[in-house]
């Protein structure tokens, strides 16, 4: 459909700045952390499901995203 085509297309566009994004953080932080920010990809990929798309908001998600965050955060310490 041309909805699935424009979502695929937009899901394109964000993978390559995301790779590029990475990349340009490699030459300016940790690779520690770097790495494990741009492995995070599925909480930014929940949030727009739930938001966008309509995705069931549940405590077990929330849990999951808060989980991962903690995560990120415990890493850059």
């Amino acid at each position: 459909t041309p909805r699935g085509g424009l979502l695929a297309g937009v899901a394109g566009l964000f993978t390559g700045i995301g790779l590029i994004s990475m990349y340009i953080g490699f030459t300016h932080g940790s690779t520690t952390v770097v790495s494990t920010l741009g492995a995070m990809y599925f909480v930014v990929a929940a949030i727009i499901g739930m938001i966008i798309l309509g995705d069931e908001l549940t405590v077990t998600k929330l849990t999951g995203i808060a989980f991962a965050v903690v995560g990120i955060v415990l890493v850059t310490q």
